[in-house]
């Protein structure tokens, strides 16, 4: 095709799509690549190379996105921001409220496209009733996904895309997370926080010092988890090398991610991604081994013992599988238990009206099914989705209603959970902690807040993260009164949307 013939200007689409920084970069790498007396050494000549041919692939697959909209299909409008604005902006803490304020302020872009350079193009979705579309018609991508973990199991592991293989994978360790398997693990929940996690909050209280409640959170769980579910007990520095070693990644993929290379070649070039891996799969290949060789293995069906006994699953996947259950399994759970301690401790009438209402239990089950402690559960969740932002890819093109645009097959939908559930067309002072709202909850209420996802992709976990959640919560709120002793007001949202920096100050509940 002769490029005279095309009906559009390039020179108005490159300044419209920003590409100043791809040509730069071009440029750059270009003649470092074609000018060996540039460089000081062949490895040198080597980075160039590469720097240069990822560029163009970025370069190729943002031009193929953008074109898209000419396939005779429209496309939703663009966020107001260049792709530069949109890495700088989209890896800060505030991001997650930022997409909040875009659409509160321009209700028009609920649903906008971003100027990533990804094929079929980049979306956020924040119209529940398509997120639940998408949700049910979508895979997760493993190109977004994958950046996350050291992953060798090319399509073994529980994230991979869906299929015959998948379903099998999910089915081997859907038993774990019966009611069954999930009794027996709230049991030794309640008796780790009579023996640890009291322990430590009334040494705290008696001294008149302050908790850091998600990293007690987070260990505890932690704990918890490796103990009930891989049938591990932790060594005292596990955990904390496990979240230095987790930390480490995530900072290098947004140091990675904040430059116009760094998203290319950690998007496009798997070799470039974080290393900060490498130790979540040498933790996970130890818990493995020492599971295999423990001759007194549970005659439970532990996560671990679906994992080991699943044909389906090379020994790569399993301890894929593995890496995936430690993350999610402590992380998700942690930091929704501590979201909802700092949310009660910010809301002194709540936490103390929930624990007259507990007053009134006898058992821990009573104690469980309290309406009032599903309320504030419902509401702590609404405020501060822990997974806030779930990505899916769309496996067929999905029509926005009241338009004539579409979301394409195969492109990438970001759906931020806190989009939909701080909705003020949906409730009223959104932003509020009012759990008394889900009294007469409307059924707009309920299908905006999706807190695991809905779908086939949903969280397989939910069931055990909510049993532990309704242990730790109420044990605490029944033992001790919670205040802010420090709160810097400051958010960690990755990957994760948490309370960061909080202290809380705890005194004993008087009998």
């Amino acid at each position: 095709m002769n490029l005279q013939t095309l009906p559009f200007n390039l020179t108005s689409i490159s300044a419209e799509l920003d590409l100043s920084p791809v040509n730069d970069t071009i440029k750059i790498a270009g003649l470092a690549a074609m000018n060996p007396a540039t460089t000081s050494d062949g490895h040198e000549n080597i980075v160039a190379i590469v720097i240069f041919l990822a560029t163009v692939a970025g370069t190729i697959a943002w031009v193929r996105s953008y074109f898209y909209m000419g396939m005779g299909k429209k496309c939703l409008p663009y966020a107001p921001m260049s792709f530069r604005e949109l890495i700088k902006w989209s890896l800060t803490p505030q991001a997650v409220f930022g997409a909040l304020d875009i659409v509160r302020n321009n209700e028009r872009l609920i649903n906008c496209r971003l100027r990533i350079p990804v094929p079929k193009g980049f979306y956020i979705i924040g119209d529940y009733k398509l997120q639940r579309e998408i949700f049910m018609n979508s895979d997760k991508p493993t190109e977004i996904y994958q950046q996350l973990w050291f992953s060798k199991s090319k399509g073994d592991a529980f994230f991979s895309p869906m299929g015959s293989h998948w379903k099998l994978v999910r089915k081997g360790v859907a038993h774990a997370f019966s009611a069954k398997e999930i009794k027996p693990m709230s049991a030794r929940c309640l008796e780790r926080l009579e023996t640890i996690l009291k322990t430590k909050f009334e040494k705290v209280a008696a001294v008149g010092g302050t908790i850091d409640i998600r990293n007690e959170a987070l260990q505890f769980v932690f704990n918890l988890f490796m103990d009930v579910a891989f049938e591990y007990t932790t060594m005292e520095e596990d955990f904390g090398c496990l979240v230095k070693a987790y930390t480490s990644a995530k900072n290098s993929f947004f140091h990675k991610q904040k430059e116009l290379f760094g998203f290319i070649s950690h998007f496009y070039l798997p070799w470039c991604r974080t290393r900060g891996g490498r130790y979540n799969r040498a933790f996970a290949e130890q818990v493995y081994t020492s599971y295999v060789n423990n001759p007194n293995k549970s005659d439970r069906m532990t996560l671990i013992r679906t994992i080991h006994e699943n044909d389906e699953l090379t020994y790569h996947g399993k301890i894929d599988e593995l890496m995936f259950f430690t993350i999610a399994g402590f992380e998700t759970t942690g930091t929704t238990a501590s979201n909802m301690l700092v949310l009660l401790a910010k809301h002194p009438a709540v936490a103390n009206k929930l624990r007259n209402e507990l007053s009134n239990t006898s058992t821990l089950l009573e104690a469980k099914s309290n309406t009032y402690l599903q309320w504030v559960m419902k509401e702590a969740l609404r405020v501060m989705p822990a997974g806030q932002d779930r990505v899916r890819k769309p496996n067929r093109d999905v029509a926005v209603k009241g338009t004539d645009c579409i979301i394409p097959k195969g492109s990438i939908c970001a759906m931020p959970q806190i989009v939909c559930s701080r909705n003020h067309k949906i409730f009223e002072n959104p932003d509020s902690f009012i759990p008394e709202r889900w009294e007469n909850a409307s059924k707009e209420m309920m299908e905006s807040a999706m807190p695991f996802a809905v779908g086939k992709r949903s969280c397989l976990g939910r069931a055990l993260a909510l049993a532990e959640i309704e242990t730790i919560v109420p044990f605490i709120i029944q033992n001790f009164h919670l205040s802010v002793a420090s709160d810097e007001g400051a958010f960690d949202t990755f990957p994760f949307l948490s309370y960061d920096k909080v202290q809380l100050r705890c005194t004993p509940v008087s009998n």
